[in-house]
């Protein structure tokens, strides 16, 4: 994933799924605020950009010196990945029926359900 295809990503993205994105990743660093200004630095740097060119490329030199870029950008995709897939999961109802699968057999491995 380079920072292009990621940048068309977060571009791509709708107002909800940006917001849920936030969310998410509020929820997974908790109470460590050292853990969440990377890759949110990024992906303000990435939606205050329109296009890839030079400005981006300043601005993520200017935020990211030396390799802090490489981590942010793997841990972004991986953030907004899931949250797209927890987002559009109640859509779907093939992913809905693979979800209530999933529950059953957990459930079942714990004995808490008998079939």
């Amino acid at each position: 994933m380079t920072i292009d295809v990621l940048h068309t990503l977060v571009q791509s993205l709708t107002k909800s799924e940006k917001r849920y994105c936030r969310l998410l990743a509020g929820r997974q660093t908790g109470d460590k605020p050292s853990a969440a200004p990377g890759f949110l630095r990024l992906l303000d740097c990435l939606l205050d950009h329109d296009t890839m060119g030079d400005d981006l490329t300043n601005a993520l030199n200017r935020h990211f010196p030396g390799t802090t870029l490489e981590p942010a950008r793997k841990y972004l995709y991986r953030i907004v990945m899931q949250s797209l897939r927890q987002f559009e999961g109640e859509k779907r109802v093939d992913t809905r029926i693979g979800q209530l699968l999933h529950d059953s057999q957990i459930l079942y491995e714990r004995g808490l359900v008998q079939f």
